[in-house]
């Protein structure tokens, strides 16, 4: 005869049950719950019964899934407990306030800091997601190679548009743009003409751009708007700009006209972007417009030797295309139209980098658009979390001999341990969101603080579905983190010894002081690769500062000259410049000695082993230019009015394989099958910023590339009143050569400096990340030595009545917690010199890390920990030993 088959609730359920459940109604609740599983087996089958049985479970504190098995009693009980932990919570906080507030404080800042960069991080890694298909849409990047030299760049020469979309196989739209940098804008209305200039958002574009980044359409269409030459596509919000409050679809026709020459119709409107976007743009004008105007000369349009920071080329690959078959296909190209000794690789990159590499398509405003600098920004936030959380578990498992005590009373009266667990746990649960609530306030403080070198437009959202749920997140992350462990130890003290031997027997246990120094330890050390951090980036940033560039750059202002007035104008206006009270040289040149614009064209040299690429650096300017900026001539002259003369700087010199500057005089480059004779070798001078090399460089006369108006400003014996005046006579005669423009000036010691913002963003948030990381630390170790004082009070007592001084007494109260500091110093430092010795690798011109820095953080730790714990020793050493010995 077979045996029958037994079914069997869940174990774990059952488990969980007994593990819940008070014990007055545990016995009831497993017959009730057993009895009605059998029944449910037999009803619905046993895989059905199991899941209600699961159900019942949890959800015991309410009506049972089976009615028979509703016990109304044990709702309100349930709710009877919940009231009990959250009064005993309570009391506990108040009667020990100190112990609150450091805890309230130090998870305070823990939490603020990580909301405060969570809203950050999360700003930056939203731009762009609103564009559909983001995944199949890539940048076209060029990496330009001359023997063991490698160049990444954004922009991709002219001939690229077409050449992609005439040999490239698998792609669904190719959109190409030029950026139009300080264009003029005249807007026709009647016989009224207004004046705008647009900076940064005025680009040349064909119809796939409006396609590809999703713009919505008010008038128009994607397939007409931008199809022929000397049209032009605007938002809704520069057709406020231009034609005040109109009807979008009004501006349909209306005329504007680009650089006081190109005209163009309004053929479409669009919606302005909401969404965070790289892309800014409001003005579209057609591509083929480029090919219509000068314009196609100016930007090099059919050169594949000419690169430009306006030129670039995103495509959408087609659903059944690969990543990898599109980079051969561009290898092939450009193999194809690269040289043997200078070639270059076109190569696709993912729309998601986008932003955090080269995304300088006209955003302004600070950022922090860098993968690594967000993830350095991630790590400093869960460091100072996990120290505030080291804070909480070293107090409370020092406090918790206190409450041994309270332990063996509830476990002799038949408290379960997990009930303890959860009795400590809640006390945690509630210090944690009191922290959290004004953690909001203290988050405000820090963006508030970080305004200037945050993104425009991080703010603290804090009813965003977002960051509630990041909120909550971090409430219970940091509830658990800072409270299982104490929760567990109070929990397992023994109720015999608790209440047989007392307090003083349990405060012989080392493995939870064991623990405590060991967490001391990781606390500390973090707190010093921070100080390391802050003072070798510190180092950096100052070295780059006052390290020479190679030309003068104090006392000089430069100015960017409007595109549409005519060259000679420019001549004659730079000379009476330099005749102004207070000016001491003037001159004309495309850009300032440094700069973060790049100009680099491919230049041969005729030797006799055959004509040899170069990829150069290209500047352009006066006679005047290397007298103003201090700039050497090593050999030769300088540069006259003649366009084809040349003068190079050292490092091109000794590419070209010259042995010394002389050698180069009078031999012949070209470009771009112009012939350039080397008139002359300046000195080298950084064209970009010191984290980079120097870069062979030609510096020539082209009138048609004056851009930007370099001033030299005489303050030699000049008072900040002269020069404010020397400033206005300036202005007043821009206003009378230029009266539609606006005079603005930058001085380029200002421009340098902000090459490094990025760093100096960075090291001001260390600063503060240090602040608070010692701070923290400081308020943990002043609890402790607290804690340890009140346990040596006696000791401390009969020490003073035998003689021992106050300063014994503070050094023997201090040695310990030293030692601990000194351990972590060990453990910091190797750790700071890998992490940091990497990061100055990036910087082409470095500090070397010396031995002093590590004396100087190990020496500010050991102060800061001394000056935490000497003013609890000499309260303690001060007091009357009587005092002391009169109770335990």
């Amino acid at each position: 005869m077979q045996a029958k088959h037994t079914s069997h609730p869940p174990r774990w359920a059952t488990k969980l049950l007994e593990w819940l459940c008070p014990e007055e109604l545990l016995e009831e609740i497993e017959g009730d719950l057993q009895e009605l599983f059998e029944e449910r087996v037999e009803e619905v089958g046993e895989k059905k019964a199991r899941r209600e049985y699961i159900r019942s479970v949890f959800g015991y504190l309410r009506p049972f899934a089976f009615s028979k098995t509703t016990n109304p009693s044990m709702k309100p009980l349930y709710l009877d407990m919940l009231r009990n932990y959250l009064t005993i919570a309570i009391r506990m906080l108040l009667r020990n306030k100190l112990r609150t507030a450091i805890h309230m404080l130090g998870l305070s800042i823990g939490i603020s800091t990580c909301l405060a960069l969570y809203q950050i991080i999360s700003f930056e890694l939203s731009f762009d997601q609103h564009i559909p298909d983001r995944e199949r849409i890539y940048q076209v990047m060029m990496q330009v190679e001359h023997k063991e030299e490698k160049h990444t760049n954004y922009m991709v020469p002219g001939p690229t548009h077409a050449a992609i979309r005439k040999e490239i196989t698998g792609l669904e739209q190719i959109a190409s743009f030029y950026t139009l940098y300080g264009a003029r804008v005249k807007v026709v209305a009647g016989h009224e003409r207004k004046t705008f200039t647009s900076q940064h958002d005025v680009t040349f574009a064909n119809p796939d751009v409006l396609r590809l980044l999703s713009y919505e359409w008010i008038s128009g269409s994607a397939e007409t708007a931008l199809s022929a030459p000397y049209q032009v596509v605007l938002t809704e919000q520069k057709v406020q700009k231009y034609f005040g409050d109109i009807a979008p679809e009004k501006a349909i026709g209306r005329e504007l006209i680009y650089l006081d020459s190109i005209r163009v119709m309004v053929s479409g409107v669009v919606h302005s972007r909401e969404a965070n976007t790289d892309f800014v743009f409001n003005d579209f004008i057609s591509l083929s417009t480029i090919e219509q105007t000068a314009l196609n000369k100016t930007f090099y349009f059919e050169e594949w030797g000419y690169l430009a920071s306006a030129s670039r080329a995103f495509v959408k690959l087609s659903p059944s295309a690969t990543p990898e078959g599109v980079n051969r296909q561009l290898a092939t190209l450009s193999d194809k139209y690269g040289s043997k000794e200078n070639s270059f690789a076109l190569q696709l990159q993912p729309f998601r980098e986008v932003h955090f590499k080269g995304a300088d398509l006209g955003r302004s405003g600070p950022t922090l658009a860098n993968l690594p600098a967000l993830y350095g920004l991630g790590m400093i936030a869960l460091f100072i979390l996990l120290i505030a959380c080291i804070n909480f578990i070293n107090l409370e498992t020092a406090q918790a001999i206190y409450r041994a005590k309270e332990v063996g009373i509830r476990k002799t009266l038949g408290s379960k341990r997990s009930e303890l667990i959860w009795q400590f746990q809640s006390e945690t649960l509630l210090i944690t969101l009191l922290a959290t609530l004004l953690s909001l306030a203290f988050a405000k403080g820090i963006l508030l603080y970080f305004a200037e070198m945050i993104p425009q437009g991080v703010t603290l959202s804090v009813f965003s579905p977002a960051t509630l749920l990041f909120l909550l997140s971090l409430l219970i992350l940091v509830a658990f983190l800072a409270g299982f462990y104490p929760a567990i130890v109070l929990s397992g003290y023994s109720p015999i010894k608790a209440l047989r031997k007392g307090v003083s027997s349990l405060s012989r246990q080392t493995r939870s002081a064991f623990m405590r120094k060991n967490l001391t330890v990781i606390q500390f050390a973090l707190s010093q690769v921070f100080i390391f951090a802050t003072l070798v980036i510190g180092g950096q940033i100052r070295h780059m500062l006052e390290l020479d560039m190679g030309f003068d750059k104090e006392a000089i202002i430069y100015m960017h000259l409007p595109r549409q007035a005519t060259d000679d104008g420019h001549i004659l206006f730079t000379g009476r410049i330099g005749q102004v009270e207070g000016v001491a040289a003037a001159s004309l040149s495309n850009s300032t000695p440094a700069s973060n614009s790049m100009w680099t064209n491919e230049v041969h040299f005729a030797s006799p082993a055959g004509k040899t690429p170069y990829q150069v650096q290209q500047k352009v300017g006066d006679s005047t230019y290397l007298k103003l900026y201090d700039i050497p001539i090593l050999a030769g002259r300088n540069i006259g009015n003649k366009g084809d003369e040349t003068l190079i700087n050292d490092t091109f010199r000794k590419k070209l394989g010259f042995t010394h500057a002389g050698q180069a005089l009078g031999q012949t480059l070209y470009m771009m099958d112009q012939p350039y004779t080397i008139v002359g070798v300046m000195a080298d001078f950084h064209l970009r910023p010191l984290s980079e090399a120097i870069l062979p460089a030609m510096y020539r006369y082209d009138f048609n590339r004056y851009m930007v108006l370099n001033v030299k400003l005489q303050t030699g014996g000049k008072t900040a009143g002269e020069v404010k005046q020397t400033l206005a006579r300036l202005e007043a005669l821009w206003k009378e050569q230029y009266p539609d423009e606006e005079f603005t000036y930058t001085f380029l010691d200002e421009t340098i400096t902000k090459f490094y913002q990025t760093e100096a963003n960075i090291l001001k948030m260390l600063w503060v990340a240090t602040g608070i990381a010692i701070l923290i630390s400081c308020l943990g170790l002043l609890g402790l030595s607290a804690f340890t004082i009140a346990q040596r009070t006696k000791e401390i007592g009969i020490r003073k009545v035998l003689g021992a001084s106050v300063s014994q007494i503070v050094g023997l109260l201090s040695k310990d917690f030293l030692k601990v500091i000194l351990i972590a110093f060990v453990v910091a430092a190797p750790i700071a010199w890998l992490l940091l010795s990497r990061w100055l690798e990036d910087f082409e011109y470095r500090i070397t890390l010396q031995w002093w820095m590590f004396v100087m953080v190990g020496g500010l730790a050991l102060l800061a920990a001394l000056l935490t714990v000497s003013s609890q020793s000499i309260r303690a050493a001060l007091t009357n030993p009587a005092k002391s010995l009169r109770s335990e």
